[in-house]
């Protein structure tokens, strides 16, 4: 069973982006409950790619449109949070907005504060299962904006096959120390990189918790004001150690795809990745496929941001509306529902319970329930050039493993110019 709810704290998601559309936001009114029973089309945008939960998706769409005869949910894939975000202010824009579409935690109080949304509490979705610090990853200044839907954790996958061959035994490796030592032994045997970070375009996942987990900050408060904080020793140590493995060949420094190639063919040991992967891994890989928990420094205690997505919904009318909280309430509470969305990706169960038969059953998904533990809330840059200074600190990342700066000089750079986009910002 899910040991989330003693876990995850409330989650402060800061404003992230320029304003591009104006719009007043949070404005939609509560549907009419006789609005239920009219037929409806609705729109659904997910980032549900083939190797990340397509099938689940349609399976998902598909059992609904089945259950509801009177409502039709039309998916449509975008690819990543930023193409999807980018799309969506086109679409408000042009008056053809979606009725829900996934949205990343990283994205949530900038889609809560500059579009036109219509708040879950105010649609009459019945969230009394979801656990309420699982819901708290949908709230902005205390309001139900969203419905927590995707929850992963970073995992550390591998190959078996080739550790076995290399004379590592995973069970060993807990600290980075261990899978420093364990990626030169690896590096003798094979010729191969051991650790294989994947991380997508102005992604910081990876970074927030090596820096977390060693006990630095990204993000602190100065007299009430945002600062990034991630150029601290702790932080400094803890990429830079990342840019070490890349630069003695013991990590990988490639593309998000290029790095689920490498671990599925054969040519990395690992794959440092979301948990929510797990299931595309199991069908693609040809070779004895294992995980571990992400590795801590030392004794120091694990913080791993909580990834995944929420449910947003922007419908306008009010049998739209009455479709779309009946959809939302389907994915993000039915039990059958969140076992099918478990099982076709690796994402946590937001209900406690749910899909917990499934999650004993498999080794790869109970070590991600046990690593939930770990989750802390995702941490963003406030103010309009949010998504920006989160492309800055990526950036930063890319020239540490790359070799082209240091850790110490990449990250003070990064860190001096997102405080002055931050500059006067609350802590929120």
């Amino acid at each position: 069973m899910l040991r989330t709810r003693r876990v995850i704290t409330a989650l402060t998601i800061s404003a992230a982006s320029a304003l591009i559309l104006t719009a007043c936001t949070g404005t939609g009114s509560s549907p009419d409950p006789s609005a239920s029973a009219e037929p409806a089309t609705i729109e659904y945008w997910h980032i549900n790619t083939e190797a990340f939960g397509a099938a689940a998706v349609d399976e998902l769409v598909s059992e609904f449109n089945d259950a509801h005869p009177n409502i039709t949910v039309e998916a449509k894939f975008y690819d990543g949070y930023s193409n999807l975000v980018t799309a969506l202010q086109a679409a408000i824009a042009a008056g053809n907005a979606p009725d829900v579409a996934q949205i990343g935690y990283s994205r949530n109080r900038y889609v809560a504060e500059n579009f036109p949304y219509v708040p879950i509490s105010d649609l009459g979705v019945d969230t009394s299962t979801v656990e309420d610090n699982i819901l708290e990853l949908g709230q902005v200044d205390g309001t139900q904006v969203a419905m927590p839907y995707g929850l992963s954790v970073l995992q550390m996958y591998y190959n078996g096959d080739l550790l076995e061959q290399a004379g590592i035994d995973p069970a060993d490796l807990k600290t980075w120390d261990d899978w420093t030592d364990a990626a030169e032994t690896f590096k003798a045997a094979t010729g191969l990189p051991l650790v294989n970070f994947q991380q997508f375009p102005g992604d910081n996942f990876i970074p927030q918790a090596m820096i977390s987990s060693n006990g630095g900050s990204v993000l602190g408060c100065d007299d009430g004001t945002a600062k990034a904080t991630f150029d601290s020793e702790e932080g400094i140590e803890a990429v830079g150690l990342m840019g070490e493995l890349a630069q003695d060949g013991l990590a990988t420094n490639l593309t998000s795809d290029q790095a689920l190639q490498a671990f599925l063919g054969g040519q990395a040991g690992t794959l440092v990745t979301s948990s929510a992967s797990r299931a595309n891994l199991e069908s693609q890989a040809n070779f004895t496929l294992g995980a571990n928990t992400f590795p801590s420094f030392g004794s120091q205690a694990l913080k791993l941001p909580a990834g995944g997505n929420n449910l947003f919904v922007f419908s306008d009318t009010d049998a739209k509306k009455a479709a779309a909280a009946e959809f939302v309430e389907y994915l993000g509470t039915d039990p059958s529902a969140i076992e099918t969305w478990v099982a076709g990706t690796g994402y946590l169960s937001p209900v406690e319970g749910a899909a917990a038969e499934y999650t004993e059953s498999n080794p790869l998904q109970a070590i991600a329930a046990e690593s939930a533990q770990y989750l802390t809330p995702w941490v963003s840059f406030p103010g309009q050039g949010g998504l920006q200074a989160s492309q800055i600190m990526y950036d930063a990342t890319q020239a540490i493993m790359g070799g082209t700066a240091t850790a110490k000089d990449a990250l003070t750079a990064a860190a001096e110019q997102i405080n002055t986009q931050i500059s006067g910002k609350s802590c929120g």
